[in-house]
């Protein structure tokens, strides 16, 4: 038998199910008995730990901040923020399609020719970035006639900084792909499309400007009476390309990747991750958003993802213990 490996599985009991993580752990050690597993929390300590498995290679996988939980030995995989523009610099650094992306800045100008006919402003802070509502198009052209005095009360530019980004049409119903990856491991996929159709790219300056493009945005939730607007997907050139994007993560453990695909040749792009570790839509408090796709049974068997996980925890204590 391989030497005993020590994981520390730190997981935000508020943040999800308990039981998610007592049964993939179960399942790994059925799959290989030299790995031995804690699960913890962020408050917990070494001490916590039985003191004899500090002896053996260790690893600590934390889904979600480590807290003050500080290992007697090895490494740290861990869930934490990744600002925007980081991502973006990630992106562009491991080849990963994504849409040009910049800070936003009043009176600059925005070529067409490198930015393309249409763009999208929204929030650069990671804490506005998941509201509904809050992306806005206009035309390339139009931006560096923008100042803060011209602008609708209600936008988000009046009360903080954001970010430009290239538009990458999904369609009449703007949709994106989520995939809930761990180590590059998909658990599930799904597709959210907006129920509500975007402005028509002819319409005047002030009809695009006055429109909410994100797939999420409140026009839709309201015109969602069936609760379809999220359902499970299982593309395989998202699933792989999912893969790609993990790669520019490497050490984070679960993201909540989300892609869009154009529509005009099919092309998939990285729009952003969800690197912070609440994301485990499978057991969060997103109930509603569950439902839609036929509740966590469906979820977890769409790629069985409790194998999956657990699978992918065993490669990398296999990989990173020391």
């Amino acid at each position: 038998m391989a030497p005993f490996i020590n994981l520390c599985l730190v997981i935000q009991p508020t943040r999800l199910d308990p039981g998610d993580f007592g049964h993939i752990a179960r399942i790994v050690q059925s799959l290989d008995p030299g790995i031995l597993i804690t699960i913890l929390t962020p408050g917990d300590k070494a001490a916590n730990v039985k003191a004899e498995r500090w002896n053996y290679k260790s690893v600590t996988i934390a889904i979600g901040p480590s807290g003050r939980f500080t290992p007697q030995r090895g490494p740290i995989l861990q869930n934490g923020p990744v600002p925007k523009l980081e991502q973006y610099s990630r992106f562009l650094a491991t080849g990963v399609a994504t849409p040009r992306t910049a800070r936003f800045e009043f009176g600059k100008r925005y070529p067409q020719e490198e930015w393309s006919e249409f763009v999208v402003l929204k929030p650069l802070p990671l804490t506005m970035t998941s509201k509904a509502g809050q992306s806005r198009l206009y035309r390339t052209r139009r931006l560096e006639q923008l100042t803060p005095h011209t602008l609708p009360e209600d936008h988000f530019l009046r009360n903080g900084p954001g970010l430009v980004q290239e538009l990458i049409d999904t369609g009449p119903y703007p949709s994106k792909f989520r995939v809930l990856s761990l180590f590059g491991d998909p658990l599930y996929c799904s597709i959210t499309r907006s129920m509500a159709p975007r402005v028509p790219l002819d319409a005047s300056d002030e009809e695009i400007e006055a429109s909410i493009i994100d797939a999420k945005n409140p026009l839709s939730k309201a015109a969602d009476k069936d609760e379809k607007r999220t359902q499970l997907a299982a593309d395989p050139a998202v699933l792989a390309f999912a893969r790609e994007v993990h790669g520019a993560f490497p050490r984070k453990p679960v993201l909540g990747i989300d892609i869009l695909k154009r529509e005009s040749d099919g092309k998939l792009f990285a729009l952003e991750v969800n690197a912070g570790g609440n994301v485990w839509h499978l057991s969060s408090s997103k109930e509603k958003h569950r439902q839609r796709m036929g509740g966590k049974e469906a979820m977890v068997a769409q790629f069985d993802a409790w194998n999956v996980a657990a699978r992918a925890l065993i490669r990398m204590a296999r990989e990173h213990a020391v």
